[in-house]
C-alpha cells in the first residue's frame, strides 16, 4: 500500500506540520487517544492528526509510506483503503480529500494538530 500526497496537499501539511512530528491517518471511530467520539453516520470519516514526534500512537499499529515518511494508521481500517491511497488539498472547500484506487474515500478530510509546540508558543 501507498499514499499520494499531491504537492497541494503536501504545501497544506507543512504550513501546519511545523516541528515534522508524526503523521496519523485516523478512522475517527472514536478508538484511541485521539478519537473523542464514533460517529452514528454510515459514511467513513478520515481525519490527519499531527502528534509530536514522541507521541505514543499504540492503536495506530500499521504504516503507509509517503514522500513525507511514513503515515501511521489503525491496522484494523485497512478494508477501508486501496492499495494506492491519494491524499490531495481541496482549495474550494478548504479540507483534504481522500480517495482510492476505485472511488472517493472522503472527501473532508480534516487536520487536527495536536503538537504541543505551536507557533504561537
Amino acid at each position: 500500500m501507498n499514499l499520494e500526497i499531491t504537492a497541494a496537499a503536501k504545501q497544506r501539511l507543512d504550513e501546519i506540520n511545523i516541528n515534522h512530528g508524526k503523521i496519523l491517518l485516523n478512522l475517527d471511530d472514536g478508538v484511541g487517544p485521539f478519537s473523542k467520539f464514533a460517529t452514528c453516520a454510515f459514511d467513513l470519516a478520515f481525519n490527519v492528526i499531527l502528534v509530536d514526534q514522541n507521541a505514543e500512537v499504540l492503536d495506530y499499529d500499521q504504516q503507509v509510506d509517503s514522500i513525507m515518511g511514513p503515515v501511521a494508521y489503525k491496522g484494523y481500517s485497512k478494508p477501508y483503503l486501496d492499495n494506492h491511497l491519494k491524499l490531495d488539498w481541496n482549495a474550494t472547500n478548504h479540507q483534504l480529500q481522500l480517495s482510492g484506487d476505485s472511488s472517493m474515500i472522503d472527501e473532508n478530510v480534516q487536520i487536527k494538530d495536536l503538537t504541543t509546540t505551536k507557533v504561537n508558543d
